[in-house]
């Protein structure tokens, strides 16, 4: 897309994880919004890998828990 597209889009949250190969798209996903005037909030979650929040395994790693609290919080922050 380009910043005149993402112009007047929601806040957005993008939280992408360290070990994941989409990793560098969600960042710069992220710059393109903030050229565009988007309000952004860009997370990098270092270690972990694409899907970090749905695998049983790693479900209670702390890194996890506070990615999930923090997409929570964003969501009850802006559907008010």
């Amino acid at each position: 897309a380009t910043t005149e597209q993402l112009k007047g889009l929601p806040p957005a949250l993008v939280q992408t994880a360290g070990a994941d190969v989409l990793r560098d798209e969600g960042e710069a996903y992220a710059r393109k919004l903030d050229q565009a005037g988007v309000p952004v909030t860009a997370v990098r979650y270092n270690g972990m890998i694409h899907d970090y929040g749905l695998l049983n395994v790693v479900s209670q790693v702390p890194e996890v828990r506070s990615a999930l609290l923090q997409a929570s919080q964003e969501l009850k922050l802006h559907l008010k």
